[in-house]
């Protein structure tokens, strides 16, 4: 409640006018266009239900998705989907039984028998997890995701949800395909639990990178961590974000370092607060009114289906056009995540409360490209900013008399509130409210 927490209403207030910066500011950067997401819509899974079944699909799927983003050309691959576990039995369901009865029946003809054995394949979870891992290892530019949870806070009420040693191994084994030096100074929590990509997926990736994501109070998304700690082992873990940002810039983790309150990578340095995270400044996204005259946000990145890569695949093989142009995907970062009902992580963002979460890593993608920060006064700055035009106005107010001093307080917040806002686009957060 605003009385528990003195200032609240006036915090709640400077929320609202950052985000109403953040959308009056809203504009591609250079780096905009390099960035494509490949959607798992509804309307993806319903298409290729009768061809690869209901989801979770076969991974050999994944398989041929990342063969041909990489015979496309596309720089790095990102999953925003976690393969915790192996995949398991898959349920034949009647429909498959039919088909496969059907083939038997005419496997004497070589188009039917090459059809029998993909879908006796794809039977086999195994050979499943064994193409995707291959593909993986094969394109050498494809990132998987992790998420961190149970802080040293969540450990401090019960031990029992820190990973015992065979876990915290597995997890900073397959985490530390890209992990770099702790910053000694930086306050941030360490986790003691997570869940990580199964481990031969780990070691076939070119990285492991977490997408935790860390709301504000109001619970919009306004910050980005660029890495997080496991324990005590020393070192820093990446996110997702950073550690497609920094292959692109042809960084390795080696390079990055802790200097001052920011983090440097290559040519780029990040701004950080204190306690290890980012302040997002984002650009893909701008706000526009459906038929109904209802906000929509509309993403300045740009979205294939994903059946249409599969489907440009097949067609190529076919020795037909392809869907997508050839080079659709060339020197492209590419983000792959599942937009469905049910598996969409939905985010609130200054742009929207619906925010599919994967635009938030392209956009933190973005900034470590474009260089494009944003950054916030310190707290000593701040406060003597504050300190320093209150004591303005009250000066005014005192010696001027109530109405000039009226006039004058008015006339001060109105050219403040102008800074703050043209401050924005230089990429300076000035408190407003």
């Amino acid at each position: 409640m605003a009385g528990s927490d003195p200032g609240a209403h006036l915090s709640s207030l400077e929320d609202k006018t950052t985000d109403a910066r953040y959308r009056s500011w809203a504009a591609p950067t250079p780096r905009t266009g390099d960035i494509l997401i490949l959607d798992i819509s509804e309307e993806s899974i319903k298409r290729l239900e009768p061809v690869y079944g209901r989801w979770p699909w076969p991974r050999s799927v994944h398989a041929d998705v990342v063969d041909y983003l990489k015979a496309d050309g596309a720089k790095a691959i990102g999953f925003d989907i976690i393969f915790s576990e192996n995949s398991t039995r898959q349920e034949v369901d009647a429909q498959t039984m039919d088909e496969l009865a059907s083939f038997a029946r005419n496997a004497d003809i070589p188009e039917v028998r090459d059809q029998l054995l993909r879908k006796i394949g794809l039977l086999n979870p195994g050979n499943d997890d064994a193409a995707f891992v291959s593909a993986v290892k094969r394109a050498g530019n494809v990132f998987q995701s992790s998420v961190f949870h149970a802080d040293s806070n969540d450990v401090l009420r019960d031990r029992h949800l820190a990973a015992d040693d065979e876990s915290s191994e597995r997890i900073a084994s397959a985490m530390s395909v890209s992990a770099m030096p702790r910053g000694a100074h930086l306050r941030s929590n360490a986790y003691f639990n997570a869940t990580v990509p199964f481990s031969s997926l780990a070691k076939a990736s070119r990285g492991v990178g977490h997408i935790n994501f860390f709301p504000d109070r109001d619970g919009t998304g306004r910050r980005h961590h660029p890495f997080l700690f496991f324990k005590d082992n020393g070192l820093a873990y990446p996110s997702l974000a950073l550690a497609m940002a920094m292959h692109v810039m042809g960084a390795d983790a080696g390079s990055a370092r802790f200097e001052g309150d920011g983090l440097s990578i290559g040519g780029a340095a990040l701004p950080l607060l204190r306690d290890g995270s980012l302040l997002i400044y984002y650009q893909g996204g701008d706000i526009m009114r459906d038929a109904s005259g209802k906000e929509v946000f509309s993403s300045f990145y740009g979205h294939i289906p994903y059946d249409q890569v599969l489907e440009s695949k097949d067609m190529i093989e076919a020795a037909r056009g392809p869907v997508l142009p050839p080079g659709t995907f060339r020197d492209k970062i590419v983000l792959i995540s599942a937009f469905a009902a049910g598996l969409s992580d939905l985010r609130p963002t200054p742009f929207s409360p619906v925010t599919p979460g994967i635009e938030i890593h392209a956009n933190a993608i973005d900034n470590v490209l474009s260089g494009k920060f944003l950054r916030r006064m310190g707290r000593v700055y701040e406060y003597l900013y504050i300190l320093s035009v209150s004591t303005v106005v009250a000066l005014i107010c005192h010696l001027a008399g109530p109405y000039p001093g009226l006039a004058a307080t008015t006339t001060i917040g109105l050219v403040l509130t102008v800074a703050g806002w043209l401050s924005f686009e230089k990429g300076l957060l000035l408190p407003v409210a």
